[in-house]
């Protein structure tokens, strides 16, 4: 569920900004917006993301994909501090490569979707230990579902096929960081999208996201990338009104909510834009480098 600021806390974030006050963690979401569409990571939000951190700032990327699946080009940017993937789930340094914190869906959150989990037209993707896992006939026929080709190359290259995978899940159930789901058809993610929030009206025991129009994404109870992002910023003695997110999708609301400077790419989801202080440009003309330009350079 959304948390709505209220009026009187927009006019404090809105001050804030106004005050241009000391920007010292930048998180990013990576798809649709530190990277475009086609995954390809800019010079130019490379080079603003390295001056932000010769200034001194933390930099983090949060992410729904996996730790294993963070590109390299994006670890390598320097001053990149942590990855928050997983939707939160798990944080890790990128230098060491040392996980920092870690969440799982409980075994029970898991008994209250299993039979949905086992719904025809869904392929899954079961995230345990930094790897997303898929069935062995869904890796050979990704093209069947609703994915653009760029994500169909993302996917060959980053998955690992499995034979069975309801028993890779009974096998892995405690150790189950995110279970994406995704969809042939528009009207079968709506549909399931109805039936996971009636479950988790009843059992509150897991959370609902979405990355991609294509997709839904089952986690932990309370997971999100926002609470990892306060965990860091607890961790490093960072208050919120010094944190500035950037994001374009649903899992990202939370996150932009929180943080002093909250940002949306030009063509981020309606959502997203309505959750927002200030609105970049799109991920394909470098909205990360603009507004750490604006913000923080």
């Amino acid at each position: 569920m959304i948390t709505k600021l209220t009026p009187a806390l927009k006019t404090i974030k809105q001050a804030i900004m106004n005050s241009k006050s000391e920007i010292k963690l930048i998180a990013t979401d990576l798809d649709g917006t530190l990277l475009d569409y086609q995954m390809n990571l800019s010079d130019e939000n490379k080079m603003a993301m390295e001056q932000a951190a010769q200034k001194g700032v933390m930099l983090v990327v949060a992410t729904g994909r996996s730790f294993l699946s963070v590109p390299d080009y994006v670890k390598d940017i320097n001053g990149i501090k942590y990855a928050v993937t997983a939707n939160g789930a798990k944080t890790h340094d990128v230098l060491t490569g040392q996980l920092i914190d870690g969440k799982y869906i409980g075994e029970d959150a898991i008994d209250a979707v299993w039979d949905i989990l086992n719904k025809a037209n869904i392929m899954l993707e079961v995230f345990v230990e930094g790897r997303p896992y898929v069935h062995n006939w869904d890796y050979v026929n990704p093209h069947i579902f609703g994915t653009t080709e760029t994500y169909i190359k993302y996917f060959l290259k980053t998955r690992k096929p499995v034979e069975d995978i309801f028993s890779f899940i009974r096998k892995n159930k405690n150790s189950i960081e995110n279970i994406n789901l995704v969809f042939r058809s528009p009207d079968d993610r709506w549909s399931t999208l109805s039936e996971l929030e009636n479950i988790q009206k009843i059992t509150e025991n897991f959370a609902i996201t979405s990355s991609f129009p294509f997709n839904l994404e089952i986690g932990g109870y309370m997971v999100d990338k926002a609470g990892a992002i306060e965990n860091l910023c607890n961790m490093n003695g960072i208050n919120s009104n010094n944190v500035m997110c950037i994001g374009d999708n649903i899992n990202d609301i939370g996150m932009i909510e929180f943080a002093g400077i909250g940002v949306a790419m030009g063509d981020a989801a309606p959502e997203v834009i309505e959750a927002a202080d200030y609105v970049t440009k799109k991920s394909s003309e470098s909205g990360v480098a603009f507004a750490i330009r604006k913000f923080v350079l």
